[in-house]
């Protein structure tokens, strides 16, 4: 090796071999001082504040790419300052470069977006403006990097501190940072209110319930969504082994007005609180609360 060569490495640190990111189809190098974020799929470099976002999207990337135009961009408060192509993963990407200001800092974003006719991978790397000359640079490497197993299958639980066992009739469309969003289907908007749907999600940090009963009151009365809530039944139950309290209620979505069956669990361990909420059309409470009843009984946590 040249001594150019080696200060190079020394510089921009060598990368990894491909790491895979859960909950995902991606997999990507990983540069050095940073590793796989445990609260959002992607990287984190902790004392540069630097992270890289990694979404699968279910949607049509020319739809996605909609959002990486110029006046979207600014439309997020953004300052738009290029764009070019790339290829990732033997698609064709677009590359956008940004800035920001996040607090009281000037944030530089590099936002990415390849995908199919079907599906999306939505990037997002941010740099505080100070790091950027040398961190900029190790983020496109590790957006350049990425592999996208796109028929792959994914663990929608990998990563985080609780897993379901299958439902009949329901599947994971969405998984976020700490939770995940079970449905019949994939919609390509919001799921409608009519359908079942189930959110399954913990707490970052341990939050001390000392009233158990308090706090499910409290997260049903705050469901932006809803309104008319009338509980039928309440009480203590067993929630992944965690003393947890469940309700049932009924209620109306305020924007169509559709009458709603509301099931919620709660419960908190020695790290986090675990909720549970469903929701569905009244007229089709008989078969769907007794799966939301059965994904309780099955709610596990996992080791982290």
């Amino acid at each position: 090796m040249t001594s150019a060569f080696i200060a190079l490495m020394l510089f921009f640190g060598a990368a990894s071999m491909l790491e895979s990111i859960p909950g995902t189809r991606i997999s990507v190098e990983v540069p050095h001082g940073y590793k796989v974020a445990t609260k959002f799929p992607g990287l984190i470099h902790e004392a540069k504040a630097s992270t890289l976002i990694l979404n699968e999207i279910p949607k049509p990337v020319d739809e996605v790419r909609q959002t990486l135009e110029k006046h979207a961009i600014e439309a997020r408060r953004m300052t738009f300052d290029r764009r070019e192509k790339l290829e990732i993963s033997g698609r064709e990407a677009i590359l956008v470069y940004a800035t920001q200001k996040v607090a009281d800092r000037m944030v530089r974003e590099r936002l990415a977006v390849f995908g199919d006719d079907r599906s999306s991978v939505m990037v997002v790397a941010s740099v505080p403006i100070e790091f950027d000359l040398r961190e900029g640079p190790k983020l496109e490497a590790a957006i350049r990097s990425l592999v996208w197993n796109r028929k792959g299958k994914v663990d929608p639980y990998a990563g985080l501190p609780f897993r379901l066992a299958e439902i009949d009739g329901l599947q994971v469309i969405k998984r976020q940072p700490l939770l995940v969003v079970i449905a019949r289907q994939a919609y390509r908007h919001a799921v409608p209110p009519e359908e079942p749907l189930l959110i399954v999600g913990a707490s970052e940090d341990r939050i001390q319930l000392d009233d158990p009963k308090a706090f499910a009151h409290a997260r049903i009365a705050r469901m932006q969504k809803v309104e008319d809530v009338t509980i039928l039944s309440e009480g203590p139950r067993k929630f992944g082994g965690m003393d947890g309290y469940e309700i049932l209620a009924l209620g109306r979505d305020r924007e169509t007005q559709v009458k709603l069956t509301i099931y919620q669990v709660i419960a908190q361990d020695e790290s986090h609180y675990f909720s549970m909420r469903g929701t569905v059309g009244y007229n089709d409470r008989e078969r769907y609360l007794s799966k939301f009843m059965l994904a309780a009984d099955r709610f596990q946590r996992s080791h982290e």
